[in-house]
């Protein structure tokens, strides 16, 4: 083989290398997590969290989840374990709760770091969103308890308002994702890493999406899965190795085991990546559970 036509296929092999790359078949429905047992479901025993809107998991306090209520609270956030009961109540010191929606949660630079979405808007009023991010208290025991350094990343979207409810982070990139809750073809928005938080940030539209009326979602631990949900399933997809967020989420996703909840609008996987997550509002008179789907 002539020398100048190894060269040429060793550069090409190397760029192949270096593309991304998308799953060949994706799981189906009940391949990868188990529906759990109603009977095995704990009630939700935190009496200040009745209208549970956002869910994510700790990294700093093992097997532990952050929780948040929608709009009508102040600016708390609670911890809550697996079992379904509240460990800690913590007030964000100058935050407020206008439309709170989602949580996500990563490591930047050793710091275990948790966003909180205030990003609902319900009749498009408000021009401007925000994105509030503390690091982490180490549970003690104690109840309650104060965060004082809280960030805000105040952002608008570059086409006008809109309501959201979900909000994702990239762990590599440390890029946030919002999804709009559009009736049909939700949209998906970025802000890059590292995200201002002087000024207003105009977040960057990445097109429409194949679904609709979401509530919430996350992006797995290892960066290679992304659940989102709305009211009546959750959703998933397998991501490529290096693959673009917004590429995963075109294609069409697999429906995950899902036990109807009265106003399901939380989500989240676990810590270590064996499941994931579910919780709802107070609704109907019906009681909220912390539902657990284990991977298989």
């Amino acid at each position: 083989m002539p020398l100048p036509r190894q060269i040429f296929i060793v550069a090409l092999l190397g760029l192949l290398a270096c593309q991304p790359t998308t799953p060949d078949s994706p799981p189906a429905n009940g391949e990868l997590f188990e529906t759990p047992a109603l009977s095995s479901v704990p009630l939700l025993d935190a009496p200040n969290l009745r209208e549970a809107s956002g869910l994510t998991a700790s990294r700093a306090n093992q097997s532990l989840l952050w929780a948040l209520n929608d709009s009508g609270d102040g600016a708390r956030v609670f911890l809550i374990g697996p079992d379904g009961k509240q460990r800690a109540e913590y007030q964000l010191e100058g935050a407020t709760n206008r439309d709170w929606e989602d949580m996500a949660s990563t490591e930047i630079s050793g710091v275990k770091t948790v966003f909180v979405g205030d990003i609902g808007n319900n009749i498009n009023q408000n021009s401007t969103q925000s994105i509030y991010s503390f690091a982490e208290p180490t549970f003690s025991g104690a109840t309650s308890g104060k965060i004082s350094s809280v960030a805000r990343i105040e952002f608008k979207y570059p086409d006008g308002s809109h309501n959201s409810e979900a909000l994702l982070v990239d762990h590599q990139t440390k890029d946030l994702y919002i999804v709009t809750k559009q009736q049909t073809g939700a949209r998906l928005y970025r802000l890059p890493y590292p995200q201002s938080t002087n000024g207003v940030v105009t977040a960057e539209a990445l097109g429409e999406l194949p679904v609709n009326n979401l509530t919430a979602g996350d992006i797995s631990p290892d960066n290679q899965e992304v659940i989102l949900r709305n009211y009546e399933e959750v959703l998933y997809w397998k991501r490529g190795s290096g693959e673009a967020l917004a590429a995963t989420l075109r294609r069409a996703p697999v429906r995950l085991p899902y036990l109807r909840e009265p106003q399901g609008e939380g989500l989240a996987f676990a810590a270590d990546g064996s499941g994931y997550f579910t919780i709802s509002e107070v609704a109907e008179g019906i009681q909220a559970r912390l539902f657990f789907y284990k991977r298989k």
